[in-house]
């Protein structure tokens, strides 16, 4: 007991001392670690050994603080990351879960001043020395910190995304109606599905619509709904009349594998200005299920192009195809159906317009 007591006085008497205090220190360096890492220009800057030796102490110091502060806000929220892990894992083993994964950090050194005097023969390369050690100690912690925190929370993402699967494989598809789109809208439900007009809403094991349906004129029209693959945002819609395709809707167009944009790039056509998001795509399909133009918008609903395709309506082959850029403004592209008597066959033609 007599030796704890005399350890503290001791460090007491330490921490009072004029040896971790230091001019050269400023606030601004205590609380942000970017100043505090360039202590190095200011050391260079003091010429006293002693003032110097101080400097270098109370950097190390001041890292050390940084470090123990990690410490113990990682361990608090090692306790938090636990509790929430165990909802989804019984009998879970925190540390093969997640520390298996990380580098851990280097050597985690304790804080011991070094007492000397003014008219002490003061080394000061064994206190840049100090300084260094500690510095290194602290971003070293600091990168194990960041990224445990980044493991922790993509491994309770993974965990709810299971447990949110889990539930929805028994879940069933429920419908709800209502009497007109602003309805639909406003979630107005309805009780009166045998009238005409009425919005069938379809909506899946995800709470998401996959489908509308509605009556008109004796017409049965239906939208489907594809969604990217695991979210929340719509892919492609279809329109369907007497269950026959009318309608593609593409909201997801890859730049690199649409045909349309990868030439308007690749040829730098440059009577448009894209912009790589907010695109969409809508296609019309004739009586024979055939897709006979699509429409490029941009974000604002701007026509950025269209291609145009005629059927045969014999055998319903392609014959011709026309690519636009703009509403019909400008012919870019055409590929048309051409006999070849030296085959005996019909060949494609493409000619291209500047």
């Amino acid at each position: 007991m007599k030796r704890i007591l005399l350890i503290i006085l001791i460090n007491f008497a330490i921490m009072e001392s004029d040896l971790l205090r230091s001019r050269y220190l400023t606030d601004s360096m205590i609380d942000n670690i970017e100043e505090l890492d360039n202590y190095k220009k200011i050391a260079r800057k003091i010429f006293g050994k002693y003032e110097r030796a101080k400097f270098y102490q109370v950097v190390s110091y001041t890292y050390y603080i940084k470090f123990q502060g990690l410490v113990e806000e990682l361990n608090s929220l090692d306790r938090h990351y636990y509790s929430l892990f165990s909802r989804y894992i019984e009998d879970i083993n925190y540390n093969s879960l997640i520390e298996k994964e990380l580098k851990t950090p280097g050597v985690q050194s304790e804080f011991v001043p070094i007492l000397f005097e003014e008219k002490s023969n003061i080394n000061i390369r064994l206190f840049k020395t100090q300084a260094k050690m500690f510095r290194n100690q602290y971003h070293d912690y600091l990168n194990y910190f960041n990224n445990k925190i980044e493991l922790c929370n993509n491994k309770l993402i993974e965990l709810q995304q299971e447990d949110k699967y889990a539930q929805n494989i028994g879940a069933k598809n429920y419908i709800k109606t209502y009497n007109d789109y602003r309805k639909f809208l406003l979630e107005l439900e309805t009780i009166d599905i045998d009238k005409e007009g009425i919005l069938t809403v379809e909506i899946n094991s995800n709470n998401l619509i996959s489908e509308i349906s509605w009556k008109i004129n004796d017409f049965e029209y239906k939208r489907e709904y594809q969604y990217s693959n695991k979210s929340e945002d719509i892919h492609k819609t279809f329109d369907f009349k007497d269950d026959k395709i009318i309608l593609e809707t593409n909201y997801n167009i890859d730049w690199e594998k649409d045909i349309f944009f990868n030439f308007i790039i690749s040829n730098q056509i440059s009577d448009l200005s894209l912009i790589n998001y907010g695109n969409y795509s809508v296609t019309n399909y004739n009586d024979f299920l055939k897709p006979i133009k699509t429409t490029y918008y941009s974000i604002s609903n701007n026509i950025l192009g269209c291609i145009i395709k005629s059927f045969e309506e014999e055998h319903l082959s392609l014959i011709s195809e026309i690519w636009y850029i703009g509403d019909y403004n400008k012919k870019i592209r055409e590929f048309e159906i051409s006999f070849d008597p030296n085959t005996n066959k019909n060949k494609w033609i493409e000619n291209r317009y500047r």
